[in-house]
């Protein structure tokens, strides 16, 4: 399964990489802020969650930012939330779309109560994969394919949303 993954996710990376243009839609010192919906492939047996992120474009190709996802259970008195410290790195960055690489520290939490107990663990691991952003200017829409790595735990999830830059 890991190896399919990073195999499709190499493969969409070299295939976008053929056109790049000099415009770009992300630009140094751009504030980017977003949400949107993302499911979760292996929490509960799959699960949707919200999705709020904020970035900064270090350069034209670099971007830094923070990236919380909240799950959506069906589970009382269960709670699950990642947040992720990310990088985009632009393969394509032309002025109505951009292909980037993300990577970064992941951190997964969980909580649950019930009976007068509280129980709650935490896990942190990498985030990788790649995003694809088209330009409406000033709001984009996202896509993101990506793979958290953790020590005993490991899961792919997809987000979708819109984003607005300042």
């Amino acid at each position: 399964m890991k190896n399919t993954i990073i195999s499709l996710i190499t493969g969409i990376a070299l295939v976008m990489t053929m056109s790049i243009n000099s415009n770009a839609q992300n630009t140094e010192g751009d504030i980017i802020v977003g949400g949107g919906l993302g499911y979760g492939f292996d929490i509960f047996d799959g699960e949707i969650g919200l999705n709020l992120n904020g970035y900064y474009s270090i350069t034209d190709d670099l971007r830094a930012g923070l990236d919380f996802f909240y799950y959506l259970d069906d589970v009382d008195d269960f709670s699950a939330y990642e947040l992720n410290v990310l990088a985009n790195y632009f393969f394509v960055n032309d002025e109505d779309f951009g292909v980037y690489a993300l990577g970064g520290l992941h951190r997964f939490t969980t909580s649950v109560s019930g009976g007068g107990i509280s129980v709650s663990g935490s896990s942190t691991g990498l985030m990788l994969g790649l995003g694809a952003e088209y330009n409406l200017d000033p709001v984009s829409i996202y896509a993101e394919p990506r793979y958290s790595l953790v020590s005993a735990w490991g899961q792919l999830s997809i987000t979708a949303g819109v984003r607005y830059t300042f």
